[in-house]
């Protein structure tokens, strides 16, 4: 059988959930961005949607999904071909969470997904371990674990996340964030002022029959209730719209700008906090754009061009050295939304979890608190400094705003006007994925004073 004909056999949808998965488990790459690639533009919106759905599906569950297949197949997992791993992966991901789908559909389009990337040799067991799982009751398989390792198996994190949070936590709040961050995330975007008002947009979304609503956290955000996710990618295409979540438009709100202004965005990419702070300004005065890689710089502009935000000035720089600017550039805003580790979009990102180790939050706390500093030469008297992560991690926010402080007396924080519920005790923000069906984010906005008062930086404001 040729591959075209055995191609046909295999569903769009599952050919390309393969694609995308096999290029995440291999490549590193990011599944929402492949996502919204080239690879599913010609999927119908069902089919893509069912893409979607498996592959972001399989990521969440898939420690889960991995512990029960070795158990079941008496497989070790490690052994198998990556494209029998995939193939299994996305059986079972079907058969356990999905219910309109038939098992003998699912079985024959990954037994046949496995003959079509040249793994024919393991169909037999592929169809074999996939008609076992259609039998078998998954609570059978789940004895005999202590508490941290059975909450992490059950909603599928690694162990060492699971203890840590529910060390800082507790068991009710972890529970309830695990469930959380495998649940499909609300659909947020901003309208861009700089192109069109609410109003006439409203209209347009109303016309098009898609249904919206306002964010209960920032102006001029709105979730997607329902309606054709093809009708906000084009507006999105337009420039009239940009797909972002709430608690990241948020960080945007919180640095400020007005009209006039000098800005400088230190880790911009890939500008939709940037272009946010643009519209902000109406187009009037300067924000520099920062990042390392030139790849993403090139994101910044291409977003600023698309959005018609004319004041970005983008540069590729290295923010862990010197700052590329003469000795009197002071901004009048400093925003750093540092590296880190991103455990605050779990549910967006859920490849994450495979990705990350304790090692890795005290490499990235290092990174965060060298930016920090470097950025906070540049801020003028009087001016705001705003750092921010998509991290729920204490280390990577309230431990580096700690550690900066302690050191830099000059600065001090300024607690924002936003509800009590997403402020700390130390006038920081946070958001959580459970509590506000947004992306976990944390904000610390400090002001440069001519003046420091030390008495304002004692270590009790920063208990944990």
């Amino acid at each position: 059988m040729t591959k075209s004909v055995l191609s046909n056999k295999v569903s769009p949808a599952r050919r390309v959930a393969f694609q995308i998965l096999w290029r995440v488990l291999l490549e590193d790459a990011f599944a929402s961005n492949l996502l919204a690639s080239n690879l599913t533009a010609n999927l119908s919106t069902l089919d893509r949607a069912l893409a979607q759905e498996i592959v972001l599906g399989v990521l969440r569950h898939q420690l889960y999904i991995d512990c029960l297949l070795a158990k079941i197949s008496n497989c070790n997992l490690a052994k198998l071909d990556v494209e029998v791993l995939i193939a299994l992966r996305i059986g079972f991901y079907q058969i356990h969470y999905l219910t309109r789908i038939p098992t003998h559909a699912i079985v024959n389009d990954s037994v046949n997904l496995v003959k079509l990337n040249k793994r024919a040799s393991a169909s037999g067991l592929v169809n074999a371990v996939l008609r076992k799982i259609a039998s078998t009751s998954q609570a059978q398989n789940l004895s005999g674990l202590d508490d941290y390792k059975q909450l992490a198996l059950i909603h599928s994190h690694p162990d060492w996340l699971i203890k840590r949070w529910v060390e800082r936590y507790g068991v009710s709040w972890t529970t309830s964030l695990a469930e959380a961050n495998n649940k499909a995330a609300l659909i947020y975007f901003r309208i861009n002022s700089l192109k069109v008002s609410i109003e006439v947009l409203l209209e347009k979304l109303t016309q098009a029959s898609l249904k919206v609503t306002p964010s209960l956290l920032i102006k001029d955000a709105f979730s997607v209730t329902s309606g054709s996710q093809d009708i906000l990618l084009s507006f999105a295409s337009q420039g009239l719209i940009y797909i972002q979540d709430a608690a990241s438009q948020l960080v945007a709100t919180l640095v400020d700008a007005k009209p006039g202004m000098q800005v400088f965005d230190a880790c911009a990419a890939p500008g939709g906090k940037t272009t946010a702070v643009a519209a902000q300004m109406n187009n009037q005065g300067l924000i520099i754009a920062g990042d390392l890689h030139l790849k993403r710089v090139k994101l910044i502009k291409e977003n600023a061009v698309r959005l018609g935000a004319k004041i970005i000035l983008p540069i590729c720089y290295d923010a862990r050295v010197d700052m590329p600017f003469t000795h009197e550039q002071r901004f009048d805003r400093v925003l750093v939304d540092a590296p880190c580790t991103g455990t605050g979009t779990l549910r967006h990102n859920p490849e994450i979890k495979s990705r990350l180790s304790q090692d890795k939050i005290l490499e990235l706390v290092t990174l965060q608190t060298t930016i920090l500093s470097n950025c906070a030469l540049l801020v003028k008297t009087n001016g705001k400094l705003i750092y921010s992560t998509c991290s729920i991690e204490y280390e990577e926010n309230e431990g580096v705003i700690r550690e900066f402080l302690s050191k830099h007396t000059n600065f001090q924080v300024i607690k924002p006007s936003l509800p009590e519920t997403f402020i700390t005790k130390e006038g920081f923000v946070r958001t959580w994925p459970h509590r506000d069906n947004t992306d976990g984010f944390f904000v610390a906005v400090m002001e440069k004073v001519s003046c420091p008062n030390k008495e304002s930086h004692s270590n009790e404001v920063f208990v944990s």
